[in-house]
Parts: structure tokens; C-alpha cells; sequence
């Protein structure tokens, strides 16, 4: 197991195979990020700088390139999986693997901080903002409801209901309580999709009508629902279906 505190090793091969540090310049992960920036960089390429280090056998870059197979190169998967998990990587020793969940732990931190909307909610992705926080990275579905003013600025912010990996259970009746007792001109509504498919299902659609046929009879605007999953959104209203 590693210690916490510990000195880079050199291995002038890996293998037979060049370690980083021989590698050209414009080809190392932390050069080309000072060259090019972050966006430049792929995620094993990323993941490379948080391992640091590789073993006489391995370069820090093949250590990265197995972790994301091991979480089928998804990024979403990589982000649920355990230290013990990261550990079964030979290479992964408890130290990089606590690494590499700070860094996972430090981007959802930055991704649930508050968006500066001016008070608006004006379109699908100030909608997005407003609830990325409250579904990020949950492992069953919840549907949420945002009512807004006649300047679209929300007054009541309310998580209707929690359900499976793959279902929601959505009570129409409360959701038109709420506007009637909050006098809400307008209303939005967002759930997410554990599974990561982006597509509405045939209950979504239903959901969405029955919303649709419930705002106008308490002068509601229905303004979106959003689909929301790994960290981008399906818009009813971008796509024409409100």
C-alpha cells in the first residue's frame, strides 16, 4: 500500500517502453496542458497528472488508460466508483486512488455551486443551472419543480418526488396545489436519468402533455421540462414538443 508521503521513483523504462519523462515535449500531459490548456487534454491524458507516477512496469498514462477501461471510458462511472475499486487496478495504490476521488469530489463541488442567474429564469439552460446541484451524479430518478413570477424570478423551488434507477412517480394534483398556492405565473419542471440515455420515454411525453393541459387552467405558463443526465439536458420546448 502507498504512504502518503511519498518520492517520485524513476524508471528510465517501462518495459522496454519509454517513460514519460522521455516522451516529447509537446506529447506530456502536464507540457501540453501549459501549452495548450486543459480542454486540449484527453481524459487519460488528465487522469495522468492526478497519478503522478507509473511502477517499473507501467507509466502513469497506461495506469489511467486502465482505470477508464475499467469504468467502461465513462467519466459518470469512473466518479461512482470506490477507493477499494480503484485499488483492484495493479498500480492503483490507496494514495493515488484518494487523489483521484478529491479531484472527482473538487469538480462536483464546482459543478453544484450556485449559478448567477440575476434572479432570471429565462431559458433551458438557466433551468439547467438552477438544478445541476440537486441531481448531480444521484443514482435514482427525482423529479423537481421550479414556479417563477411574472418576471420570472423563482418563488418556490420543490423536489415533488423520488423514485427508482428508472422511474419517478410524478402527482399532477400537487403540482397544480402548488401553483394555486403560490399565485406562480410561470413553471418549470426537471428529472433526471440515472441510466444516461438522454431520450424522454413514452411516460415522460404523457407527463409533459398532462403538464402542459394542467398550467393554463391557473393562468400558469408551462415554460420547459428537462431531461437532465450526465451533465447535459433534453429540452421539451427546445425541441418544439411544448
Amino acid at each position: 500500500m502507498e504512504s502518503f508521503t511519498e518520492i517520485t521513483p524513476f524508471y528510465p523504462q517501462s518495459n522496454g517502453r519509454l517513460t514519460i519523462s522521455k516522451w516529447a515535449p509537446e506529447d506530456k500531459p502536464r507540457e501540453k496542458l501549459l501549452s495548450l490548456g486543459p480542454r486540449a487534454l484527453t481524459d487519460a491524458e488528465l487522469l495522468t497528472i492526478f497519478i503522478g507516477y507509473g511502477t517499473p512496469t507501467k507509466t502513469a498514462f497506461d495506469l489511467a488508460k486502465e482505470l477508464l477501461a475499467m469504468a467502461h471510458n465513462k467519466l459518470d462511472v469512473l466518479a461512482k466508483c470506490s477507493i477499494n475499486q480503484m485499488c483492484s487496478v495493479s498500480g492503483i495504490g490507496q494514495a493515488k486512488a484518494i487523489t483521484i476521488k478529491a479531484a472527482i469530489e473538487f469538480a462536483g463541488r464546482i459543478g453544484q455551486s450556485e449559478p448567477n442567474l440575476e434572479n432570471k429564469i429565462k431559458d433551458s439552460n438557466d433551468i439547467f443551472l438552477y438544478f445541476r446541484k440537486d441531481l448531480f451524479q444521484l443514482e435514482h430518478e427525482e423529479f423537481w419543480i421550479v414556479i417563477m413570477d411574472s418576471k420570472l424570478r423563482p418563488i418556490l423551488k420543490k423536489r415533488i418526488s423520488s423514485g427508482v434507477t428508472n422511474f419517478v412517480p410524478v402527482d399532477v394534483k400537487e403540482i397544480g396545489r402548488l401553483i394555486c398556492d403560490h399565485k406562480g405565473f410561470s413553471m418549470a419542471c426537471v428529472h433526471n436519468h440515472p441510466s444516461g440515455t438522454m431520450e424522454p420515454s413514452p411516460a415522460d411525453i404523457i407527463l409533459t402533455e398532462k403538464l402542459k393541459h394542467l398550467c393554463p387552467y391557473f393562468d400558469c405558463k408551462f415554460i420547459d421540462h428537462l431531461i437532465i443526465s450526465n451533465n447535459q439536458y433534453y429540452s421539451f420546448s427546445d425541441r418544439n414538443m411544448l
